[in-house]
């Protein structure tokens, strides 16, 4: 009987064995994936701001062409030294 009870804990302690090798690779993996979801996150993140500051400076550039359009276009808007078109 003690014959059993020692190789039925030795096959325990190795299927435990077994089970924590299993686990801590595991974890491994899901480590780098979480290492691997954090690096494109913060690379995302970084292409983000660079495409809202091309957005902000290209509304800014857009706003003044409209400005510049709209100025050129106004009847009343003559320079000093310029005579009205009907003359």
């Amino acid at each position: 009987m003690a014959k059993q009870n020692l190789s039925s804990t030795k096959a325990t302690q190795k299927t435990s064995q077994f089970k924590t090798a299993e686990l801590v690779e595991q974890v491994n993996t899901l480590e780098l994936k979480v290492a691997y979801h954090e690096r494109l996150n913060q690379d995302l993140s970084d292409q983000i701001y660079q495409l809202h500051q091309e957005f902000a400076q290209l509304k800014k550039m857009l706003d003044q062409l409209k400005e510049q359009v709209q100025q050129e276009q106004d009847p009343m808007n003559i320079g000093p030294n310029e005579k009205p078109p009907h003359y």
